[in-house]
């Protein structure tokens, strides 16, 4: 039986960690594919560190700061590694990571320095997160703060909250068009959004 007690810790209206229905989609897409190494960069409170520990992942995390938070998850789980460095500068450990997790810098140069350490990893699933947008309609006071603290570009009635990342994710198909990728967006409800890529190095392997 899937116990799902430990999402009582998510909420769907924080701001920076995934959702609570992101980590459920995680968790699922994870109970799916099995993953044994995850690769993440940007852990924050742990909030998608704890996705992967749950679903029996080692997980060699990355962050420029490391939190309280995350340390205590570290001392929970001996499956959590943590590195405190630089994500565009950090080279990860040589190990067949079946999932890597991107949100950390929101940046795009730092973005692809990570998609160049890994675009070897054939099969492997690279997910960006806050690749979606919002609808105008939608924003609260807290999100204009968001929207403005950050950066943020106002499309239409559309607000995308990380630039970024769009742009990180259309520089990815036009370099890569090979990468099989599935964007997870809507406006139905705010969502931060995430983008998938299956990385493929050898195209017939994955026809």
């Amino acid at each position: 039986m899937m116990v799902l007690n430990w999402l009582d810790k998510y909420n769907n209206t924080t701001f920076g960690p995934i959702q609570k229905d992101e980590a459920l989609f995680l968790f699922g897409l994870c109970a799916m594919v099995q993953p044994r190494h995850v690769l993440e960069y940007g852990v924050l409170l742990g909030q998608s560190s704890r996705v992967w520990l749950t679903a029996g992942a080692h997980v060699t995390a990355v962050d420029k700061t490391l939190s309280d938070e995350a340390r205590k998850l570290a001392q929970q789980f001996h499956g959590l590694e943590l590195h405190e460095a630089d994500m565009a500068e950090f080279t990860p450990p040589n190990r067949p990571y079946d999932l890597i997790f991107v949100d950390a810098s929101h940046r795009f140069e730092d973005n692809m320095a990570v998609v160049e350490k890994v675009a070897h990893m054939d099969g492997a699933l690279l997910i960006f997160h806050d690749t979606g947008h919002w609808r105008e309609a939608d924003m609260t006071k807290e999100m204009w703060w968001f929207f403005r603290e950050f950066g943020g570009q106002q499309d239409g009635d559309l607000i995308i909250h990380h630039p970024d990342e769009k742009r990180t994710i259309a520089e990815i198909s036009r370099r890569y068009p090979a990468w099989q990728r599935l964007d997870l967006w809507t406006t139905n409800k705010v969502r931060y959004g995430m983008t998938v890529f299956k990385i493929v190095t050898d195209e017939l392997k994955w026809d």
